[in-house]
């Protein structure tokens, strides 16, 4: 394996691990908006957007 595709693999995965770190606490976040609206909707009965 030449240098240069060792080191596109290894900023590849600089860059997934960077990304994981910035979007993993926002998902949690996420889907809890997700499940208040989901009770919303049941305790309204909105089946579908408007």
């Amino acid at each position: 394996m030449s240098p240069l595709v060792q080191y596109d693999r290894e900023l590849e995965q600089i860059i997934r691990e960077v990304t994981l770190r910035i979007v993993a606490p926002r998902l949690s976040e996420f889907d809890c908006v997700w499940e208040a609206a989901n009770e919303i909707c049941d305790r309204y009965k909105i089946t579908k957007a408007a």
